[in-house]
């Protein structure tokens, strides 16, 4: 897996989980899981995703429930098909909390690099020869060289480089390479991918908004929020068992549902394309 942001993290986890023997490699390790400069969780339009995240057994909720530093109910006014818990996490607790649970997941071994090349199984060069590291690759395996030339193989790769493939940082007509504000861009890699896909490395990152220096802001007229006192992102571990269990009973009621459905239809003779022939 390249990159150890929200999604590399996630993505190593749950391989090594699966049993597969994982690598993360990220540019900088101290850096992995570096949240951006509004270090926010959840909302209207992404908690639905951490939570179905959470589902598959993954960490984002669970990180962020050990470090958020505020927490609110979105909506309260509204009805509940639109109220969702919004965090703000501490965002270096988080990266040191997300690096130490994968430190001790079974599979999962993290190394710190920048990726510039991509090795298929079957590499052909710009001039369309075999290229001379095909030759050191084992049969069916991909490759990443690092910018120390150091290889690694493996029988499946994943990309989770986010912002950093050629990426640029635009402040007024200033425009230099950054992935982030003072971190080296990907650069070797992007075009690596743009050769191997045209198109590849063509995503942009949405515009930061103007951020305001704390001493021009009047704490004094603000209004003091309190987090409510059992309010979390996620359920604890009993409750989410139990809600497994309530999703489990729900696809059951529905699998009986459509058995008294299909009955019902076999007992009218109904043999149409859509009747219990049709779905078996």
């Amino acid at each position: 897996v390249v990159g150890a942001g929200h999604a590399g993290c996630e993505a190593a986890h749950a391989a090594a989980r699966m049993g597969c023997r994982t690598l993360l490699l990220t540019i900088d390790l101290d850096k992995l899981a570096h949240m951006s400069c509004n270090p926010l969780i959840g909302g209207p339009a992404k908690g639905h995703l951490v939570r179905e995240i959470d589902a598959l057994g993954g960490l984002m909720g669970r990180v962020t429930d050990r470090t958020f530093i505020q927490i609110r109910l979105l909506n309260e006014s509204k009805g509940p098909a639109v109220q969702a818990p919004h965090a703000q996490a501490d965002k270096r607790l988080y990266a040191r909390v997300m690096k130490e649970t994968l430190e001790t997941i079974p599979n999962l071994d993290l190394r710190q690099a920048m990726i510039e090349r991509i090795i298929l199984p079957r590499p052909i060069n710009r001039n369309g020869s075999d290229t001379d590291d095909a030759e050191a690759l084992c049969p069916g395996h991909y490759a990443v060289v690092t910018h120390t030339r150091r290889i690694y193989q493996c029988r499946a790769l994943v990309l989770t480089t986010g912002t950093f493939l050629r990426g640029r940082a635009i402040t007024g007509d200033a425009i230099w390479g950054a992935g982030r504000a003072g971190e080296a861009p990907a650069t070797a890699l992007g075009e690596d991918c743009a050769w191997l896909s045209a198109g590849a490395a063509q995503n942009r990152h949405t515009a930061a908004h103007r951020r305001a220096h704390d001493r021009f802001c009047t704490y004094e007229r603000a209004a003091w929020q309190s987090n409510p006192a059992i309010l979390r992102l996620l359920l604890s571990r009993p409750e989410r068992s139990a809600s497994r269990t309530g999703i489990q009973l729900c696809r059951a009621a529905r699998v009986a549902q459509r058995g008294a459905a299909d009955a019902a239809t076999l007992s009218t003779g109904d043999h149409r394309a859509g009747g219990a022939s049709g779905r078996d």
